[in-house]
């Protein structure tokens, strides 16, 4: 039997979103993903199941025991007041339904279960905050590099991530140095204490988190699934769907 992958949604409260697709009415907020999560780990030999975001902890805490793993996807800001933050000027859209959700299915999978978690961009923030680190609400009036890199296609190298020698992701790669798209504009500040930092952008950006424990717990700043066309990266989803079987 295939591994069940739960995979996080981005939740939209305007209906604007449908009304631009031409397929909403008025007073609808919308659950999507982007296809690239689902064919990344079908093709890596999962199943795939969407997780609408919900507020209801007892719900929560019954799907996540359903699935033999969760990957945390993409999407908006994450609330400056989950890591006690006031929302600065660069904040973009704010969705405080998927925090919660997204913030509670983190913490039981890793304090509750042995389940694998894979967190991609967002995914990785909400990890990190979810075990007590912080953000850097905008990275280019934090003095950073330009990260959100959107002139380049979704599958095309925009930058190098510095992997530490040895370590799960270089061993992975078969490489120290790789090459990844970018397409954030917030990051990792504060390390939570049960994570490694494993991989920085040229400029000192976290990129690539771990645990330290057996199990597989890993995060990137990256869209692995978006680079559908690089054998080395959907090495990433073919080793979680193997940790998840």
């Amino acid at each position: 039997m295939k591994a069940l992958i739960g995979v996080t949604c981005n939740y939209f409260l305007s209906d604007r979103w449908g009304f631009s697709a031409e397929i909403g009415v008025q007073e609808q907020d919308w659950q999507v993903l982007a296809s690239d999560y689902v064919n990344s780990v079908r093709r890596a030999g999962g199943e795939a199941v969407i997780l609408s975001a919900d507020d209801e902890i007892e719900r929560i805490l019954a799907l996540a025991n359903r699935l033999d793993g969760v990957i945390i996807s993409g999407g908006h800001d994450i609330c400056p007041n989950l890591y006690g933050e006031r929302a600065g000027a660069h904040l973009g859209c704010l969705t405080p339904t998927r925090d919660f959700f997204e913030i509670e299915l983190t913490r039981y999978i890793l304090n509750a279960t042995q389940k694998p978690i894979l967190g991609i961009c967002r995914g990785m923030q909400i990890m990190n905050v979810a075990m007590g680190g912080t953000l850097y609400q905008d990275l280019n009036s934090s003095g950073f590099a330009e990260h959100s890199l959107t002139n380049y296609p979704r599958n095309a190298a925009s930058h190098s991530v510095l992997l530490k020698e040895e370590s799960f992701f270089a061993k992975l790669y078969k490489s120290a140095n790789i090459k990844v798209n970018s397409l954030h504009h917030q990051a990792v500040k504060n390390l939570a204490p049960c994570f490694e930092i494993l991989g920085k952008s040229e400029d000192g950006l976290t990129e690539a988190i771990a645990m330290t424990d057996k199990r597989f717990t890993a995060a990137v700043q990256w869209h692995p699934e978006m680079m559908y066309d690089s054998e080395q990266q959907q090495r990433l989803f073919a080793c979680f769907v193997d940790a998840c079987s």
